[in-house]
């Protein structure tokens, strides 16, 4: 006959107390019913696994050898058991995410390692890709979900908002951009600007039509980190997004230029195969970014700006002087 787990805990536990009575007790167990466990066993393997030595009873060669084998495999049936209840609770297995160049480099870090932090167990894969190939990949199951802004989806994509995200202009400290005549500065200021063809291009075009602003683009730079930093070297100014610079406006180092009634916002969108099935972990982390991702943007509004040393406006427009060369 076929042995069970039940069959080796009987037979641990004898060798462990090294008494059929002690076991019984143990397992609230009949002593028989310990007898005849430990004689199928004994049957199974074809060998006596047991020798008495006064009133104690001794696992023979062979019983200290099925024993060795019979807590191993224990052993790996309580891992086992473990690791899949930890998996069915989302403590433990692994959610495979993307997010778009901008949303996966500045946004999704700071929610993910929250949600980390909750879920030491975890095995988060963050994965950054242009919209296009990131929609392509839930398509074929390489991804569980990504986060994206407004796209065009593919028909056998669905999609759902997880909020508003701002859009800001931002200069380096200094850089004249006080309260003068504010249409007037924007139009002299060099603008660096994502290319054509992309969403930050779409937001500068959005805002030059709104403003009224006659300007158009000094440089054309494909990544946001690079538009950050030739604007913190007083290049130019750039329209980028509220998550992108949030640390450099708390901290100084980049300034808000204030654009009464324009508004700037663009939609986030969680992406994802219809009808999909998400593993527990990947259902709890979905869970947390539609609560977390509004709270997260709804703080960053509320983030007060640091006012920039030296004085306003006395540095000309963006993009001209002694700081741009």
């Amino acid at each position: 006959m076929s042995l069970t787990i039940h069959n080796l805990r009987v037979f641990c536990s004898v060798v462990e107390l090294g008494s059929v009575s002690a076991a019984a007790e143990r397992l609230y167990l009949s002593p028989s019913a310990v007898s005849l466990h430990v004689r199928l066993l004994s049957d199974h393997f074809g060998t006596q696994l047991f020798q008495r030595e006064g009133r104690r009873l001794v696992p023979t060669e062979a019983g200290q050898v099925a024993y060795q084998h019979a807590t191993t495999i224990l052993q790996q049936l309580g891992d086992a058991e473990a690791a899949l209840r930890d998996l069915q609770a989302g403590q433990a297995g692994q959610a495979v995410v993307a997010g778009s160049v901008t949303v996966g480099s500045y946004l999704l870090p700071d929610i993910l390692a929250r949600f980390a932090a909750e879920h030491p167990r975890a095995q988060l894969v963050l994965q950054v890709y242009p919209a296009t190939e990131m929609f392509e990949r839930i398509l074929h199951g390489e991804l569980d979900f990504g986060v994206t802004l407004e796209a065009a989806l593919p028909v056998n994509l669905v999609s759902e908002p997880l909020g508003d995200v701002d859009a800001v202009v931002v200069a380096a400290p200094g850089q004249g951009l006080g309260p003068a005549d504010q249409k007037e500065l924007l139009e002299r200021s060099r603008w660096i600007c994502a290319p054509r063809g992309t969403r930050g291009r779409e937001m500068f075009d959005h805002l030059v039509r709104q403003a009224g602003i006659a300007r158009t683009v000094s440089l054309e730079l494909g990544h946001p980190e690079c538009i950050k930093r030739m604007v913190q070297g007083a290049v130019g100014i750039a329209i980028t997004y509220r998550f992108v610079v949030h640390r450099e406006l708390a901290n100084g180092t980049l300034q808000q230029v204030p654009l009464p009634g324009v508004e700037m916002r663009s939609t986030l969108h969680l992406v994802h195969r219809p009808r999909k099935y998400f593993g527990p972990l990947a259902a709890l982390l979905l869970a947390f970014l539609r609560r977390e991702v509004p709270r997260f943007l709804e703080r960053l509004r509320t983030i007060p700006q640091t006012p920039p040393s030296g004085t306003p406006g006395s540095g000309g427009p963006p993009g001209h002087g002694a700081a741009a060369t």
